[in-house]
């Protein structure tokens, strides 16, 4: 009976701190705000809105489908904004894909890898691609037990996954380039609420359908800042471990269900893409309500430490998609303009 007594006690001690932590949450206050124009490069692109860009050398790789090919990769010149060609096509065979929902950069290798919703990885050499070849596959494989993560990097030479599956706790967790060799950095999330730390799946589902992760491309730290609210994680990231830096609270996360994702209307938009350099992380963020169809995204500039740097207001456009070049000087982005144009531009950064 006294170690029934003991364990209560304990629980209720338990459950009562945990309902007296709270946290403040601050919008993030940038040392520089700046109003961009954008500088049209492409305006008679007819695809469809990307689901990612990628930069290699004097290219840029667009995740989308185009009227003028069958491709799901397009090649556009950095220099005139011309479109070049397509690569990757979907199909059944060894070196096609069922669908391309998760894509990664690997600049070192000159690669672009996609993993598709069946487990197919599919590695393509861009050299070969943007000169036309037509076996421009690199690798392909099948991952095992997959897909687990919603997101993935390449990360020196290995793959980086991210929001793994809630049951097993594997949010971020890194495989060889087959999928094998698992090694576990992270299994927890960050408190948000007394509500949620009651409520394990409900935050584990905020966290996998709003994470928006990116990889320092040196593999020495990774960061996730969520939308829908809005909290910025960094990790420092050393062999097979990896180390909490710094956790920041911009805007509380608000829903009437967190299973379900399904946003109050009070709610902070927050981030819907994140970016990084070996400098810097780049955000694409609103900082307004859920029901405000008036608010225009902001494109939010923060170095390693998690410091607020700039934040970037668009001039008679909104970012959708962007790439950043590796010097920082440049974002290239979908572009949806006031006018209801869709095309294909960049800004340059101060």
């Amino acid at each position: 009976m006294n170690k029934l007594i003991v364990s209560l006690i304990i629980c209720v001690s338990m459950i009562s701190c945990s309902q007296s932590v709270t946290i403040d949450y601050n919008p993030p206050q940038f040392r520089n705000q700046v109003v961009s124009e954008v500088k049209h490069l492409n305006d008679s692109l007819i695809v469809g809105s990307p689901y990612s860009l990628h930069i290699f050398g004097e290219h840029l790789i667009m995740q989308s489908k185009s009227i003028d090919n069958k491709n799901v990769f397009q090649v556009i010149s950095l220099a005139t904004g011309e479109h070049l060609l397509g690569f990757g096509t979907l199909g059944r065979s060894q070196n096609e894909l069922g669908d391309y929902m998760i894509t990664m950069r690997d600049g070192k290798r000159n690669l672009l890898s996609a993993i598709d919703n069946s487990g197919k990885f599919l590695a393509f050499d861009i050299s070969k691609a943007v000169s036309g070849e037509s076996n421009c596959v690199a690798m392909a494989h099948k991952m095992p037990h997959y897909p687990t993560a919603t997101q993935a990097h390449h990360f020196g030479e290995r793959i980086l996954h991210t929001e793994g599956s809630t049951k097993t706790c594997t949010r971020i967790f890194t495989t060889d380039i087959y999928g094998r060799d698992t090694v576990v950095l992270e299994r927890e999330h960050p408190f948000v609420s007394a509500e949620l730390e009651a409520d394990t799946l409900s935050k584990g589902m905020y966290f996998k359908y709003n994470s928006r992760f990116a990889a320092k491309p040196d593999g020495s730290k990774i960061c996730n800042i969520t939308g829908n609210g809005m909290i910025m994680e960094i990790w420092s990231v050393r062999g097979e471990s990896a180390t909490k830096s710094v956790t920041r609270y911009f805007y509380e996360p608000k829903m009437k269900s967190y299973v379900y994702n399904d946003v109050a209307d009070e709610c902070i938009r927050g981030a819907y893409a994140v970016a990084a350099t070996d400098k810097y992380i780049y955000c694409g963020y609103y900082d307004t309500r859920d029901d405000d169809d008036s608010g225009k995204p902001k494109l939010g500039v923060f170095d390693w430490s998690g410091k607020a740097i700039c934040s970037y207001s668009i001039e008679g456009a909104s970012l959708t998609r962007f790439a950043v070049s590796d010097d920082d000087k440049r974002v290239y982005a979908w572009f949806w303009g006031d006018n209801g144009e869709n095309y294909l531009g960049y800004i340059d950064l101060e």
